[in-house]
């Protein structure tokens, strides 16, 4: 007869349910719960409410990233306002600029608009580099296009090469959002969220002992009858569930071994309310998060991953690009 001692406890964790009569089931137990720590501040559901706090670049003028403040004062006036200048901007100007104690005529020797649009990106890029922990690259990509009028192999069809692809590696990514506070947010355990929609917590089920209960092909107890799985996160799909299962397990010392879930978004991006400015980013979300707040812009949830380059095609006159070139791009 096995005694108590020789027994061998579960692997899995169940919680209580809640007053609603949820409840985890985890294949483990698990190190990091962001649930934990949640509080009425986290469940606001107003964002205007919640004003980040702003920042100024460290040891920079006022008028960075601008050489002075003429230059500066001038460029603000060029920028802000409404698309055409009207007589009473015009007075603006000469009472908000040139008039101004610090406006000298010498800062304007040699002025070009165009520089000093170049040096405001250029301190926009810098600062954003500088917020990033990972490294930007470049590359080219080439890329199958289906041969006219003939069936080839995949091999042996044509290929196109997009230069000016800007990226950063994967790796990077997820080491700046794992070291971020963000961190705090990520469920690293999934597990499978589940319903009694009979529970009274006046009078809760029996439960029965660990060893008697019968395990699912996750390792999880068997879902009790009238028992509903909840559905929604990444975290709480069934496949994750069985990817964490099948991660293979570190020898001595134990390090955790964890999902970092990828979700990749992209689409192009007009920049402009003038001109054919544009760019199309391609950013990084983690499923770890919860749904909820990664769609809250006041998370910053997004990654820059990557920047794909534009491509032109140019068609014969006679005939027009074949679909599948567009589907392949």
């Amino acid at each position: 007869m096995e005694s108590p001692a020789d027994a061998v406890a579960p692997k899995w964790v169940k919680t209580e349910p809640n007053d609603h009569g949820l409840y985890k089931v985890f294949p483990n137990r698990p190190t990091h719960d962001p649930e934990e720590s949640i509080t009425l501040a986290n469940l606001c559901r107003s964002p205007d409410l919640l004003v980040p706090e702003k920042e100024n670049p460290p040891d920079s003028t006022p008028w960075f990233p601008f050489l002075n403040p003429t230059v500066a004062r001038l460029m603000a006036w060029f920028h802000l306002g409404s698309l055409q200048k009207s007589i009473a901007e015009l007075d603006a100007l000469v009472e908000d600029v040139l008039l101004q104690e610090d406006f000298d005529p010498a800062h304007l020797a040699d002025f070009s608009a165009a520089r000093e649009n170049k040096r405001l990106d250029d301190a926009a890029f810098a600062s954003a580099a500088a917020d990033t922990a990972g490294r930007w690259l470049r590359a080219s990509v080439k890329i199958k296009l289906p041969a006219p009028k003939v069936r080839v192999p995949e091999e042996d069809a044509p290929e196109f090469e997009v230069e000016g692809l800007v990226y950063r590696p994967l790796l990077d990514v997820m080491v700046e959002a794992f070291q971020s506070s963000h961190f705090e947010q990520y469920h690293i355990t999934p597990f499978e969220y589940r319903w009694d929609p009979k529970h009274n917590p006046d009078d809760p089920d029996i439960e029965l002992g660990a060893r008697d209960v019968p395990l699912n092909e996750d390792g999880l107890p068997v879902l009790p009858d009238g028992h509903q799985v909840m559905c929604g996160e990444i975290y709480t799909s069934p496949k994750m569930l069985r990817a964490h299962n099948e991660l293979p397990q570190p020898p001595t010392p134990n390090l955790e071994t964890i999902i970092a879930a990828y979700m990749f978004y992209s689409d192009s991006t007009h920049l402009a309310n003038f001109g054919t400015a544009s760019l199309w980013p391609l950013y990084t979300f983690f499923g770890n998060q919860s749904k909820y707040q990664r769609a809250k812009p006041t998370m910053n949830a997004d990654h820059h991953q990557a920047y794909f380059p534009s491509v032109n095609f140019y068609s014969h006159p006679s005939e027009s690009a074949p679909d599948p070139i567009f589907h392949s791009m």
